[in-house]
């Protein structure tokens, strides 16, 4: 779970929200909602034992 976790908060470190200062490796929003959303959906799994 931990590491969901911490990708999740990389995920949102990552997150630049002005297209002008957003890099290569830089999220923006959508981005972020995607993965997100990754994370609460394999934490759901982990709580139901899968």
């Amino acid at each position: 779970m931990s590491e969901i976790v911490n990708g999740l908060l990389g995920d949102v470190d990552a997150f630049v929200a002005e297209d002008r200062l957003r890099g290569d490796d830089d999220l923006d929003a959508g981005q972020l909602l995607v993965r997100a959303t990754g994370a609460l959906e394999k934490l759901r799994q982990l709580s139901r034992g899968g």
